[in-house]
C-alpha cells in the first residue's frame, strides 16, 4: 500500500527484474539474447531528482580517436604587430606620466549668495532659541531630611521631572527632541526591591509589542510578609515624624 513492488521473471531466451522502494527509486535490468546469438544486458535507475539513467551492453560507442594525441600541438599566440606595439607603449608611457603629476587640490564650492544668507539665517534662529529656552525653562526642586525630593525642569526642547518617595523608590521621566525632529519619552522606576525599569520610545521593541507605550511596566506584587514589613516601616515612620514635631 506504500507503492513498493518487486516483479521479474527468468527462463527462455530472455529475463528480467524490477524493484521500487519507499525512497521512490525504481531500479531494475533485462537481459536477452540478440539476433547475432550475442547476450545483450541493460540495467537502469530512475528517480525524481536525476531523472532516467541507463547502462547497456547494446549502446552505441564513440569510435576511438584516429590522431595521436602527440600530434595535436597548440596553436602560438597571436603576435602584435608593430603599430599595436607601438600603441602599447605609448598608453603606458602616458599613464606613467599621469601618475606621477602631482594632483592639484579641487578649489572648495563657493555658497551663492542666497544660501549664505540662509545658512546666517538658521545659525541666528538656532542661537535664538537656544537664549529663550535657557531664559523660559523653569526649574525647580525640594527635598527634607528623610531623604525624599523632587525636582525637574520644562521648556525648550526637552524636559524631565524626577521624585523619591520615603519608601525608597525613584520615579522620573524625560522627554527631548532627537536629531530626526521626533519626539522621545523616557519613563522609569527604581528600587532596592526590583531595580531601574525604563520604558521608552527610542528603545528597540520585539515584535508584537507596541512602541508607543510609554508606561512602566508593574512591579511584582508583594508578598503578605513584605506587605506587614512595610506597613511597620510606615508606622515607625510617623511616630518618629510626631515626635520629630512634638520636640
Amino acid at each position: 500500500e506504500l507503492g513498493q513492488y518487486s516483479y521479474g521473471y527468468s527462463g527462455g531466451p530472455s529475463a528480467k527484474q524490477e524493484t521500487r522502494t519507499l525512497d521512490g527509486v525504481t531500479r531494475g535490468g533485462y537481459s536477452y539474447i540478440d539476433a547475432n546469438g550475442i547476450v545483450q544486458t541493460v540495467n537502469y535507475i530512475a528517480d525524481d531528482v536525476n531523472g532516467f539513467r541507463v547502462a547497456a551492453t547494446n549502446l552505441p560507442v564513440a569510435p576511438a580517436s584516429v590522431v595521436p594525441a602527440a600530434s595535436l600541438v597548440a596553436p602560438l599566440p597571436v603576435q602584435d604587430t608593430p603599430e599595436v606595439a607601438a600603441a602599447k607603449v605609448a598608453h603606458l608611457a602616458a599613464v606613467s606620466a599621469a601618475v606621477s603629476a602631482p594632483v592639484e587640490p579641487a578649489a572648495p564650492v563657493q555658497d551663492t549668495p542666497e544660501v549664505a544668507q540662509a545658512k546666517a539665517e538658521h545659525l541666528a534662529a538656532v542661537e535664538e532659541a537656544k537664549v529663550a529656552s535657557v531664559v523660559a525653562t523653569p526649574v525647580y526642586h525640594a527635598q527634607d531630611e528623610l531623604g525624599q525630593y523632587s525636582y525637574g525642569y520644562s521648556g525648550g526642547p526637552s524636559a524631565k521631572q524626577e521624585t523619591r518617595t520615603l519608601d525608597g523608590v525613584t520615579r522620573g521621566g524625560y522627554s527631548y527632541i532627537d536629531a530626526n525632529g521626533i519626539v522621545q519619552t523616557v519613563n522609569y522606576v527604581a528600587d532596592d526591591v526590583n531595580g531601574f525599569r525604563v520604558a521608552a520610545t527610542n528603545l528597540p521593541v520585539s515584535a508584537g509589542v507596541s512602541s508607543s507605550s510609554g508606561v512602566v511596566v508593574a512591579s511584582v506584587p508583594e508578598t503578605p510578609e513584605v506587605a506587614a514589613a512595610t506597613a511597620a516601616h510606615f508606622a515607625a515612620h510617623a511616630e518618629a515624624k510626631a515626635r520629630l514635631h512634638q520636640a
